[in-house]
């Protein structure tokens, strides 16, 4: 089942134009935008496999001392054989175009972050499902070793603040408990 914290909507944006804001930004205005970023984000909060290898690719420039600049990290794509997996060097040059104004970095990076911590809630939620419904994988041992583990994760995944309330696990996962 795909997650529904995933695709566009009226109320959240699209998560993925939202990553691409955040990575545009860090590329048009390093110095201001790489730490702001970093306040909020880590490779693994993108849902885009090839945003968070440009992710990752800025903050290690940026932690190395070196020029963060559209060419320059484009350049160091090819040199590593890195520039495919990320769909080419027109993704880059796309990415760096989508931010119109790099200041909303935090606005774009707190979407990011909230976008991710519902998909880890989400991945958490159909795990607790799974066993709930006795699927042949979970039907072994004592459900309090599987479900109080992942309540764990759960309460860790809203500690760090992006989702606002904790509302009961039927009202979030109901419809697909049902």
């Amino acid at each position: 089942m795909k997650c529904p914290f995933c695709s566009p909507s009226q109320s959240t944006g699209n998560v993925e134009e939202m990553e691409h804001c955040v990575l545009s930004c860090m590329l048009q205005s390093p110095q201001f935008a790489i730490d702001s970023a970093l306040q909020f984000l880590k490779s693994s909060d993108f849902s885009s496999p090839a945003a968070g290898l440009l992710f990752g690719v800025i903050v290690q420039f940026q932690a190395d001392g070196k020029d963060v600049d559209l060419m320059t990290i484009t350049g160091y794509l090819y040199d590593k054989n890195m520039v495919d997996s990320i769909g080419g060097p027109a993704f880059v040059s796309d990415v760096y175009t989508k931010a119109p104004n790099p200041a909303h970095i935090k606005n774009y990076a707190q979407k990011v972050l909230d976008a991710s911590k519902r998909r880890q809630l989400f991945q958490i939620a159909q795990k607790i499902a799974a066993h709930a419904q006795g699927t042949p994988e979970t039907e072994s041992g004592d459900w309090r070793d599987v479900i109080l583990p992942l309540m764990r994760q759960a309460d860790g995944a809203l500690m760090d603040g992006a989702v606002d309330e904790i509302r009961p696990l039927k009202a979030v996962a109901g419809k697909y408990l049902d």
